[in-house]
This record gives C-alpha cells, structure tokens and sequence, in this order.
C-alpha cells in the first residue's frame, strides 16, 4: 500500500491544470480501491468516498 508522500509525490507528476483532472480522479480511485468503501463521481473528474 501507498504512503501519503509516495502518492503526494505521484500525484505531483501527472501534468493536469485547471478543470481537466482525468488521470488525477483515476489516480486517487485506484488508491481508494484498496480500501473499503463506495467510491462516487458525483461530478465529472471528482471522486468521492464513502467509509
């Protein structure tokens, strides 16, 4: 499992800006897949979890 710095470091290497976070939202869905929760996109490019 990912620490928080090993993610904050991935996360800083995918080149989104502004409103287009597509690989960010997959990114932080992947990560939540290892927990159990229930994962929603209430908007596009949001991810939301529910514990």
């Amino acid at each position: 499992m990912p620490t928080i710095i090993e993610n904050r470091r991935n996360l800083h290497q995918i080149p989104e800006i502004e409103l287009t976070t597509q690989k960010t939202a997959q990114y932080i869905e992947n990560v939540l897949d290892l927990y159990d929760c229930t994962i929603d996109h209430p908007i596009p490019n949001s991810v939301t979890a529910f514990f």
